[in-house]
């Protein structure tokens, strides 16, 4: 997928799921520490016309974690009339890869948001298991509602 935008709820979700995976991951035995996740956002390395409508509407409203610089400013005001975008080398450099520090102070968050998404699967189950129809019982907003509602 495009890297999303710091407005975009998929913004929050992507960090707590690297801390909670950094954590999980942690509390394997003979583990070193994890400081950090990585996500590369592979849309990125050929945009799509779409993809830079929303980097350049969220760029003007400063919602980037990481603004194009330079012949990428040039390149994606061209790309409104393309279907696929190429910025330079700079540009993806920047672009694909996110890195999310895995902080102590991050870890109760993320793991809350975490819990209730597992709480609302095994709810689902419940519920699936008590006779309920499975199209009723597995409502997708309601098990990632925790994930996306921060």
């Amino acid at each position: 997928m495009r890297r999303p935008g710091t407005t975009d709820p998929s913004w929050n979700h992507h960090q707590w799921e690297l801390v909670t995976y950094a954590w999980l991951r942690s509390m394997q035995q003979g583990t070193n520490p994890i400081v950090a996740g990585i996500l590369f956002y592979l849309n990125e390395l050929a945009a799509s016309r779409e993809d830079t409508v929303h980097l350049k509407s969220e760029v003007s409203a400063s919602a980037t974690d990481t603004t194009p610089v330079g012949t990428d400013v040039t390149a994606i005001g061209n790309c409104a009339r393309r279907a696929l975008c190429h910025y330079c080398h700079k540009g993806i450099g920047k672009l694909a890869p996110f890195v999310c520090p895995s902080t102590i102070t991050r870890l109760p968050h993320s793991l809350g948001q975490f819990d209730g998404v597992v709480t609302a699967i095994e709810n689902s189950i419940v519920i699936e298991m008590d006779g309920g129809n499975i199209r009723g019982t597995w409502d997708v907003r309601r098990t990632n509602r925790r994930w996306w509602s921060s």
